[in-house]
């Protein structure tokens, strides 16, 4: 009988949990989101994971096999992963926008469509379905008609990006030109969901990432009230002009039409960074019979086989100035200018000149990555206000020949103690005073690891916040890198305040490398560094091994640390191939 009851009792207790999950699945974005995740994406990391178990952990394979193993799977799974984040969007869309910053962020079959996250996303909305919410949103939050605010509207998006996207528009009132950026419908929901998923995963396979992830969904939830960015845009453009404005241009705001779901601002006339510079190189790479493509399958062959030169940016300002002396050698001795020459200079006289023809030099990417790192660096460090996603797609080459910068959506703050500590930190890595930066890293930066390796300890702060060189990375990928890191000395708390700053050394870094320049972001930000010191008289701080040897020129201290890299790379084949004896016991 008792045996007969408890039975019966059993199926309630069974359906009712399955019957609330199915009405919560049915009902709820978030649980089909988060299922969809686990259900594609994680059978693609397990079958990773295999392979580096075999390999790492337990040596069955040789890291070599694993190697060959996972060139086999990037291209196995690239377009699943590629056609799970078109669908689902959200943070993971973001995300791979974050991995395009950098060609060695992630494999290159999957760099082939992360890359095109920057600027090439569909749009949200079919026909005139932008138009319509749009509208919607004017009538709901501003209490005003469509079209007694705009008498133009562009249905085709001149930009789409993870939550929200930009249509061109004309405002009725002044004629003027507007770009409105909307707010895709339910996004903070979906975002919320996906970051809580992600942390999920990252707790059970990547759990030195999770303070990260806290942060940055501390600082994702000012990005979806449209109000504050048009404060944020305006906070900044004021603090950059007019110091900045001769190179730079960053929209006005129009904030009496601004709303939680709408942002109208000064339209910029130009072309994405990235398209501009394609534009500009192409008209050179024609003359050396090529097209932009070959030119740039050429470079990614040679990152990928180690071959290419990075140059710094004096190598390349230096490389611009001999190719304009080059293109105006060619252009004088061109047929079709040579007999422009003689007619100017005869019957042109009596009929008027004709005009020579030029050719266009590249844009001039050693300036244009220093004007970027400068802005950037008197953000963080004077105002302590600054853009944390300053990512290629955010950047514009206008008419003018200055540089738009767009999206506010991510403006971090920094207290006055905080940008003083990281302007001690960068001005340390800026001098190689090792013993300094490690100092400042754990005790005053506030990183915890589990050993506190004090060489493990100043490589990962010179990976997050000044340079990414072989000295430092052992010439690994970065994935492989911050692997060796995590194994050595596993991560305990992140630095939250200064995640964001790091972030954006590391996409400019990143940038830079797409353009064939290799950074060091201390260096870049020296100046502002010292200059916050300075004006609140504060003495730079430097270690007593540093002093006790401040009378050598200061590239001896550089040149010194320089040469262990040989030696460095032999250590960290060997630490790798211990890995799978003592990374799991540790």
């Amino acid at each position: 009988m008792l045996k007969q009851v408890l039975s019966r009792a059993a199926w309630p207790a069974a359906i009712i949990p399955t019957a609330g999950f199915a009405y919560q699945y049915q009902n709820d974005e978030g649980t089909r989101r988060s299922l969809k995740f686990w259900g594609n994406i994680f059978p693609v990391f397990a079958h990773y994971r295999f392979y580096q178990l075999l390999s790492r952990d337990l040596g069955i394979i040789s890291m070599e096999e694993a190697d060959q193993k996972y060139l086999e799977l990037h291209e196995q799974y690239t377009d699943k992963v590629r056609d799970i984040t078109f669908e689902m969007r959200g943070f993971y869309l973001k995300q791979a926008q974050l991995m395009s910053t950098q060609d060695d962020f992630v494999p290159a079959a999957y760099m082939k469509w992360v890359k095109k996250t920057q600027d090439d996303v569909p749009s949200e909305f079919e026909g005139d379905g932008a138009r319509v919410y749009t509208a919607k949103v004017v009538k709901e939050e501003l209490g005003l008609d469509f079209d007694e605010v705009f008498s133009n509207w562009d249905d085709k998006p001149i930009g789409v990006a993870s939550i929200g996207e930009v249509h061109f528009a004309t405002l009725r009132s002044t004629g003027e030109k507007v770009a409105v950026k909307i707010l895709v419908p339910n996004i903070e929901q979906k975002f919320r969901a996906d970051i809580h998923t992600l942390k999920s995963f990252c707790q059970l396979a990547m759990p030195q990432h999770v303070t990260a992830f806290e942060e940055i969904e501390r600082q994702f939830t000012t990005e979806f009230d449209y109000s504050r960015e048009a404060s944020n845009l305006a906070l900044i453009r004021n603090a950059m002009f007019p110091k900045w404005e001769d190179v730079i241009r960053i929209p006005r705001p129009h904030e009496a039409l601004c709303s939680k779901h709408l942002l109208v601002m000064e339209y910029l006339d130009g072309v994405k960074l990235v398209d501009g510079i394609r534009a500009k190189l192409g008209k050179v790479a024609k003359l050396a019979g090529k097209t932009v493509e070959e030119l740039e399958a050429e470079q990614l062959a040679a990152m990928r086989e180690g071959l290419f030169q990075f140059k710094s940016i004096n190598d390349s300002k230096q490389e611009r100035e001999r190719l304009e002396w080059q293109l105006f050698v060619r252009d004088c001795m061109d047929a079709t200018n040579v007999r422009r020459f003689v007619y100017n200079n005869t019957a042109g006289w009596l009929f008027g000149t004709v005009p020579y023809e030029r050719t266009e030099a590249p844009v001039d990417l050693g300036r244009v990555i220093e004007i970027l790192a400068e802005v950037h660096g008197n953000q963080i460090f004077e105002h302590g206000v600054f853009n944390g996603d300053p990512h290629p797609g955010n950047i514009l080459l206008c008419s003018d020949g200055k540089l738009g910068l767009i999206d506010y959506g991510q403006v971090k703050t920094m207290t006055e103690e905080q940008r003083v500590n990281f302007a001690q930190l960068i001005l340390a890595h800026a001098r190689y005073d090792v013993d300094e930066v490690v100092r400042l890293h754990f005790d005053v930066i506030g990183t915890k690891t589990r050993y506190r390796k004090e060489d493990i300890g100043y490589k990962m702060s010179a990976f997050y916040n000044d340079r990414d060189t072989p000295d430092v990375t052992h010439g690994l990928s970065i994935a492989s890198f911050i692997d060796y890191l995590e194994a050595q000395d596993p991560m305990v708390k992140l630095p939250e305040d200064y995640i964001f700053a790091s972030r954006v050394s590391i996409m400019l870094r990143g940038m830079g490398k797409a353009f064939g320049l290799q950074l060091r972001m201390a260096p870049l930000w020296e100046t502002e560094a010292a200059t916050l010191l300075k004006k609140r008289n504060i003495p730079v701080s430097y270690s007593p091994s540093f002093l006790k040897h401040q009378q050598q020129p200061p590239q001896a201290t550089k040149e010194q640390y320089l040469t262990n890299v040989t030696e460095s790379l032999r250590e960290v084949e060997r630490d790798l191939q211990q890995m799978s004896v003592h990374v799991h016991k540790k």
